[in-house]
């Protein structure tokens, strides 16, 4: 009865230690500060994201592609030389200025006959359009998922404070379930008494574990999404080992420090800013317009073509 006795104090102490234990651990857990403003972290993603320049340079490389295509819509000089020489006897290195010929011509095409350059000129137009818009798209789609990540960080830190309360419930309850056990049972229905607290004392402690799992867990997702922040604003850093560089807490300052780093803006860097409209470079047209202008001209060469060929069938 004695050794019995110690044994089941011993378990108790241990129990009580195991619940400190748990409790200390909860409470040393601090989350890495996420204080940032959407419109800042926007900031930072569009003057870091490489994805982001590579976008921008497309549709720069749609607005030089325009000015190359309107050359071809000007007058054309071409001034041709050429020249010859032949030598005499069987000497290859014999030449003779009698044998020499040069050649000069001059080659001029008018920009009178101009239909498809036209209408490569007018599907520059619409390719250029349609890359603005898609880069329009592409920003605004980068601005809500930074707002989305953003919130989702606030959201995850809530929930990580509900967790953590719910474990040091649990553990408050392991420790009400463990008293009841010990508790000299009394009344006629002993044995029903301290069954009732054994099973109440295995339901507090797997209600324990699963508060401890959950808590976890959200603790991981919300270093997932502090990193799919960092990743979402182009300032995702590796070390040699290929592991993320934890920049700590994530606030206005660190955003500040990634903008002090840029010298010039990437948009003014790019000519983005003074890219002009699709309705400037059209005239006042929209894409419908244009659109509609090129389906005019093709039907108006078809009915051409089919005019000459009925009067080719005539002349037969």
């Amino acid at each position: 009865h004695w050794f019995s006795a110690c044994l089941t104090k011993l378990s108790e102490e241990i129990m009580t230690l195991r619940l400190i234990q748990a409790r200390a651990r909860l409470e040393a857990i601090e989350l890495a500060i996420v204080d940032v403003d959407s419109g800042l972290a926007f900031q930072v993603a569009r003057e870091r994201r490489l994805d982001w320049m590579n976008v921008r340079s497309n549709l720069v490389d749609q607005w030089r592609n325009i000015e190359i295509v309107a050359d071809r819509l000007r007058s054309d000089l071409s001034v041709n030389i050429g020249g010859s020489i032949t030598n005499e006897g069987s000497n290859p290195l014999n030449f003779n200025s009698r044998n020499a010929r040069f050649t000069t011509g001059f080659q001029f095409d008018a920009p009178l006959d101009r239909f498809l350059e036209r209408n490569s000129y007018r599907q520059a137009l619409i390719s250029y359009d349609q890359s603005r818009r898609s880069y329009y798209a592409y920003v605004d789609g980068v601005h809500q998922q930074i707002r989305s990540a953003v919130r989702a960080i606030e959201l995850a830190q809530i929930r990580f404070e509900l967790q953590r309360d719910s474990v040091l419930t649990s553990i408050k309850r392991v420790h009400s379930a463990q008293l009841n056990l010990t508790k000299p049972p009394t009344g006629s229905s002993r044995i029903g008494s301290v069954n009732t607290s054994a099973e109440a004392f295995t339901n507090a402690l797997e209600s324990l574990l699963n508060s401890q799992n959950q808590i976890m867990t959200t603790w991981l997702q919300y270093q997932s999404r502090r990193m799919n922040l960092m990743l979402l604003m182009g300032v995702f850093d590796l070390d040699a080992t290929g592991r993320w560089i934890d920049p700590g807490n994530i606030d206005r300052t660190l955003l500040q420090s990634y903008l002090d780093e840029v010298d010039m803006s990437q948009d003014t860097l790019a000519g983005v800013d003074q890219l002009p409209t699709f309705e400037e470079l059209s005239g006042g047209r929209s894409v419908d317009a244009v659109r509609e202008m090129g389906d005019a001209d093709v039907n108006v060469a078809s009915e051409e073509e089919q005019g000459a060929t009925y009067a080719d069938a005539d002349s037969d």
